[in-house]
């Protein structure tokens, strides 16, 4: 299906576009593109029997569990301007 200058310029009247002529050409060579992408897609020979959920699914790599040291409180709290009770003290916002 293509699409002639006159039905793109109905159409751009229709969604109000206020399109120039070198804008309308452009826009009629886009949409005629767009429609033979449709029609290349619509022209596939799909084996929908073939097509299943675990054929689509994404391959999902597993990685090694890393043993790795949880962060120390202490050394979090070194480089607070403020600590008290092993928390950090922050300035009373709301009255």
């Amino acid at each position: 299906m293509t699409l002639s200058y006159d039905e793109v310029k109905k159409i751009a009247h229709l969604s109000r576009l206020n399109l120039k002529e070198d804008q309308m050409n452009d826009a009629t060579h886009k949409l005629n593109s767009i429609f033979e992408w449709i029609q290349q897609l619509q022209d596939l020979e799909i084996n929908l029997e073939q097509l299943t959920a675990e054929n689509m699914a994404p391959q999902m790599h597993e990685r090694e569990d890393a043993v790795a040291q949880a962060n120390d409180v202490k050394s979090i709290l070194k480089n607070a301007p403020s600590v008290k009770h092993d928390m950090f003290v922050v300035a009373k916002v709301v009255e």
